[in-house]
This record gives C-alpha cells, structure tokens and sequence, in this order.
C-alpha cells in the first residue's frame, strides 16, 4: 500500500512538475513516459486502485494520443465513476477528436457530479456555442462565471454567442471584459 501510493505521488511529481516545466518537447515527453511508467508500477501492486488510471489517461492526452486516452479514461471510470474530472477529461478528448455528442455527454456527466464544476460548465457553453445553442451556451458560461468569475474565455464564449444571435451591443460588453482580463 505505501511504496502503492509512492510510486503514485512520484508519478504526480513527474508529470505535474517536471513535464509542465520542461523547457524542450523531448523533456516534457520524457518526463510524461516516466510518470506513465510509476503510475504502471502503482497498478502492479494495487490493480483495483483507479487513481493512476485516470493520471495514464492524463498522461496519453498530454502525449497527444486521444484515442488511447479515451480508452485509458473509459476503463479509469469504470473503477471510479463519480470522478468528475476524469468525465470533464474524457469529454475533452472527445472534443479533441470531434465526437462531440460524446464529448457534451461526458461534460453533462461531470456536471452532474458536481453543479460547480465550472471548467466542465465552460466547456458545455463552448460546445453548445460551438453547435449553433446560442441560448444554452450563455447559461452554462453565465453558471461557469458565477463560479469562476475571471475566466477571460467564458466572456470570449459568451460574446460570441450574443454576436450570433443579433446582440451586438451587448456582445460588446463581453468581448471588452475578455480583452480586460487577458491584459
């Protein structure tokens, strides 16, 4: 259980730490292999523990193998099914490889695990922006801002879906508010 949870954590290190911080692309991917490899090892002595699943999943979307991380994200639920960021991952990677009715399904699923789950809500409004749902892409980025209010990209959202429907005056305000927050 301990050297479990010590291959986890290095795992975490690795990918968390020195991938993110890499200052070259063979670093990061280097670094994203080791990680995959210690949360590998965690499953060797724990095979029922979830956690490193869903991080190998992380690992292979960092890696830019959508398919493999759908794949490793679908059997990472199956272990922890109430993972709301595993479901907002997943629906990224569907996103990623433009199955988005699966992609809004799995963002609706983490949703449902957590109301407050504003990344998930962004990514609803961007989606349903994205398909034409103007007015559902405005609430789920006005639900998002109400928890998350100084994401510039929900204003960004949101300006364009009211630019869309003829609300050019307001759809101003949010673009202003976007330009604001990314100086």
């Amino acid at each position: 259980e301990t050297s479990c949870k010590a291959h986890y954590n290095l795992g975490l290190e690795l990918m968390k730490n020195k991938a993110v911080n890499s200052k070259t692309t063979e670093d990061r991917t280097k670094y994203l292999h080791e990680a995959k490899s210690e949360f590998l090892k965690a499953l060797e002595i724990k095979p029922g523990y979830g956690l490193p699943k869903g991080q190998i999943a992380l690992v292979y979307y960092r890696l830019g193998d959508m398919q493999e991380s759908i794949t490793r994200y679908e059997a990472a639920l199956t272990d922890t099914p109430t993972d709301e960021q595993a479901w907002n991952n997943l629906a990224s990677a569907y996103f990623t490889t433009q199955q988005y009715d699966q992609a809004k399904r799995c963002f609706m699923k983490a949703v449902e695990l957590n109301p407050y789950y504003a990344d998930a809500l962004g990514n609803l409004g961007a989606i349903n922006g994205m398909q034409g749902n103007h007015q559902e892409a405005i609430a789920f980025l006005k639900r998002a801002l109400e928890i998350k209010p100084n994401v510039a990209t929900y204003y960004k959202y949101i300006g364009m879906s009211l630019q869309a429907l003829g609300n050019e005056d307001l759809a101003v305000q949010y673009f202003q508010q976007f330009e604001a927050l990314n100086k």
